[in-house]
C-alpha cells in the first residue's frame, strides 16, 4: 500500500510542475495549476500515474503498441471520470473543454487524448527501461518487516549522528541486505 502512495504523490507533483510550466508558457505570466492554490499539488496527475504503472506491469508480455494504445485510452478515461468526479464533490468544473471539437461533455477530447497516448509512449519507454528498476528498489525498501522496522529506524538515527557506530550498528544487526 505504500509504494501506491509514494507512486500517487510523486506522479502528483511531476503532474503539477509539468502542468504548471505548460500554462506559464501559454500564458507568458507564472501560473500555478491545480484546485489547490499555492500547493504543489494535481491529484488527477497522481491517479493518471497509478493507472499507467498499473497497465504497464499488467500487459508487459505486450508489445510497445498496447501498452500505449491502453494507457492513452485508460488516462483520458481517468481525465474524463476524475472532472466529473471533482464538479460532483466539489462543485465546480476543475477543467472546461466544451468548446473544443471532439469533447465528451467538455472533460477530455480528442486532442487530450492524442496528448495522453504521447504522454503514455514517453511513460512507457521511461518506465521499461528506468522506472520500472526504481520502483522495484523502492518496494523492496518499503517491504521492511515489522521485526526489522525498529532496527532500522535506529541505524538511520544513529548515521545522523555518527558513520562509524552505523557502520557498526549494521555490521551488528545484520541488515546490510536490506540496504542492497
Amino acid at each position: 500500500m505504500l509504494i501506491y502512495v509514494t507512486e500517487f504523490l510523486l506522479f502528483l507533483l511531476i503532474g503539477w510542475i509539468i502542468d504548471s510550466t505548460y500554462c506559464t508558457l501559454l500564458y507568458q505570466k507564472l501560473v500555478f495549476s491545480g484546485y489547490f492554490r499555492g500547493v504543489p499539488l494535481c491529484p488527477i496527475y497522481g491517479f493518471g500515474g497509478i493507472v499507467l504503472i498499473h497497465i504497464f506491469s499488467k500487459l508487459k508480455h505486450h508489445g510497445a503498441g498496447v501498452n500505449i494504445l491502453v494507457a492513452g485510452f485508460a488516462i483520458t478515461a481517468t481525465e474524463y471520470f476524475g472532472g466529473l468526479l471533482a464538479e460532483y464533490l466539489l462543485g465546480e468544473r476543475l477543467w472546461d473543454y466544451s468548446k473544443e471539437p471532439l469533447n465528451l461533455q467538455g472533460y477530455t477530447n480528442a486532442m487530450h487524448f492524442v496528448v495522453w497516448t504521447f504522454v503514455a509512449a514517453i511513460g512507457y519507454f521511461l518506465y521499461r527501461y528506468k522506472i520500472q528498476k526504481a520502483l522495484e528498489s523502492l518496494q523492496r525498501v518499503l517491504r521492511v518487516s515489522v521485526s526489522r522496522r525498529k532496527e532500522v529506524v535506529i541505524v538511520g538515527v544513529c548515521s545522523v549522528f555518527d558513520d562509524e557506530l552505523h557502520l557498526k550498528l549494521i555490521d551488528k544487526l545484520d541488515i546490510l541486505e536490506f540496504w542492497i
